[in-house]
């Protein structure tokens, strides 16, 4: 069972404690989690109306990136505002050493495609989140 999924979290909340402080620790534990939810969903929706009054140029580079397999909304705004402008890179190459990503060796030995991060910030961290999801499906 996958952690936080709704079988996972309908199974925490049947879960009983003899000692009432274990009890009502885990109550306060399930309160923050739904507390957390609910944040997550407000900046989600604050990110969405964001985007909404954005340039249209910003809004095409952010519809563009979402084309892409494994790259949601949330994924896309996070990329653009780490990089800021991307026509300002030249290559490929550059706009990928800038993010830090840097793909491992091509060869016919074993697996390949993993993406390793080098940089840091937001923008590597979505990269590596979003590769695997693309890799499989290239």
């Amino acid at each position: 069972m996958k952690a936080w999924t709704e079988p996972c979290m309908a199974w925490v909340c049947q879960v009983r404690f003899e000692q009432p402080a274990q009890q009502a620790r885990l109550l306060d534990y399930l309160h923050e989690v739904d507390h957390m939810a609910a944040r997550v969903k407000r900046l989600e929706q604050a990110i969405t109306e964001a985007v909404k009054l954005a340039s249209p140029q910003v809004r095409e580079v952010v519809k563009g990136l979402q084309a892409l397999r494994g790259f949601a909304e949330i994924s896309a705004v996070t990329i653009v505002a780490e990089l800021g402008q991307i026509s300002r890179f030249d290559t490929a190459r550059q706009l990928m050493g800038y993010s830090g990503a840097v793909p491992s060796e091509d060869c016919s030995r074993g697996p390949h495609g993993q993406v390793f991060v080098r940089g840091v910030g937001a923008a590597s961290e979505s990269n590596v989140e979003a590769s695997p999801r693309q890799a499989t499906h290239i």
